[in-house]
């Protein structure tokens, strides 16, 4: 299980003027929340948690959190980030204590890999959903599904129930829905469709004749 450790430290003022105050000053409120605990206020650097999101989970990544005045906790996920609406920079961050043995959920992207024959003649790659929420063991949590949309033509279209997930880990969706299809060009007609499938065909049977 990929896993980092979080340095943070017991925060003793709470409000508003006492997270400006901290802000101020480098670092971030948080809180760790869940796990059969109670709340514990901390305070972290804001560069750690932007570190974190460049690697290869992101902010799914597994954390052990040391905390300076207070008892160390051994595994959480980051659940919230709250940031400025318009420079961005973060403000708060809330973790969930995890246990190793408990499945969690969490949402990854979608992932495609190689050029659909659809898209080579003439239609597109429609993805009205990007990323899906998984459950699974924390030291399951994938970077990512990747789907292969090599084979994929023209009317093709890859549901829930095919995405390809490693063991131990199921996708959650509470219906049967298209995550992604190929589709004709804008005015293309079903039967020019076929003529470019069909044209598609008569060029591979001329090469190989050749």
């Amino acid at each position: 299980m990929q896993s980092n450790t979080l340095n943070a430290a017991l925060r003793n003022g709470k409000g508003k003027g006492a997270a400006r105050k901290l802000r101020a000053s480098g670092q971030i409120p948080a809180t760790v929340y869940g796990g059969g605990g109670g709340p514990v206020s901390l305070a972290l650097d804001p560069n750690d948690i932007v570190i974190l999101r460049r690697g290869a989970l992101g902010w799914n990544t597994p954390l052990a959190v040391a905390v300076d005045g207070g008892d160390d906790i051994p595994l959480v996920l980051l659940r919230d980030v709250q940031q400025h609406p318009i420079s961005g920079t973060l403000l708060h961050v809330d973790l969930q204590r995890v246990a190793v043995d408990e499945e969690v959920e969490v949402r990854v992207r979608l992932d495609l890999v190689g050029k659909s024959a659809g898209v080579a003649l003439g239609g597109r790659v429609n993805r009205p959903v990007r990323s899906v929420q998984v459950k699974c063991l924390p030291k399951d949590i994938p970077e990512a599904v990747v789907i292969d949309i090599t084979e994929l033509v023209i009317g093709d279209r890859v549901m829930v129930d095919d995405l390809p997930v490693g063991e131990g880990v199921r996708v959650l969706f509470t219906e049967r829905v298209p995550v992604l299809s190929v589709v004709g060009r804008r005015g293309m007609t079903t039967d020019e469709e076929e003529s470019a499938e069909g044209a598609e065909g008569e060029e591979v049977a001329e090469e190989a004749a050749e």
